[in-house]
């Protein structure tokens, strides 16, 4: 879910996707903000081949941000280059150009809002509802018979302070009827603070939960 691009201080490579882009088969997008659009040019650049589905407005509004995107990408890597020849460095690449950015609309796939998206034989659909600029997404196990490879949905959330250090991940990870919940916040100073992980059977009810939380000096609490 969401291939954002981190704008600001430096705190992760843009340049690297933690997964192989070949393996993905859809991605889902919230909505077109660059945080949560911007790789997505660079997930196609490196091998993606899947669908990426999302809101036909959203789609609309995507394709304007992600070329904007590129333009900037190109003139960043030009201007480094300018200088970084007089240093006798070697060129840089952007980290995607225009022909890249126009190249993501190639897989997209659109719908509505409250329209029912239909994903592996129907073994999940996927809803959307809400306002021109995001929507909320929602999985749904359905009763149609499916008999591929087990299905795993993972969606990732990071939130970062004013001065761009990490204070919140969030992970969602749903697999065999169970969605596992794992949540991580940090000090202000990047190191982990405290650590759960929350199990939820196909009702919403807790089946299982563990939680480790550690001082300033990385060692775990009592």
């Amino acid at each position: 879910m969401d291939c954002g691009l981190q704008q600001g201080r430096d705190e992760l490579d843009n340049s690297e996707l933690p997964f192989n882009p070949a393996d993905i088969d859809f991605v889902l997008i919230t909505h077109a903000h660059i945080d949560h659009s911007g790789r997505v040019p660079l997930l196609v650049k490196q091998g993606f081949h899947g669908t990426i589905i999302t809101t036909r407005l959203t789609a609309e509004l995507m394709e304007i941000m992600l070329q904007d995107s590129a333009h900037i990408q190109e003139s960043d890597a030009m201007w480094l280059n300018r200088k970084g020849r007089r240093a006798g460095k070697e060129d840089v690449e952007p980290l995607y150009t225009i022909a890249d950015a126009m190249k993501v609309k190639e897989y997209v796939q659109t719908c509505e809002y409250d329209e029912n998206f239909v994903l592996l034989s129907e073994k999940w659909q996927y809803y959307v509802d809400g306002i021109v600029a995001a929507c909320q997404t929602h999985f749904y196990d359905v009763t149609t018979a499916y008999d591929g490879p087990p299905v795993r949905v993972r969606a990732t959330n990071e939130t970062y302070d004013a001065d761009g250090n990490p204070t919140e991940l969030r992970e969602y990870t749903y697999q065999n009827n169970i969605l596992q919940k794992k949540v991580q916040t940090s000090y202000q100073d990047g190191k982990i603070q405290k650590k759960s992980t929350e199990n939820y059977n196909g009702n919403g009810e807790v089946i299982s939960s563990t939680e480790v939380s550690f001082d300033e000096n990385g060692n775990p609490l009592p």
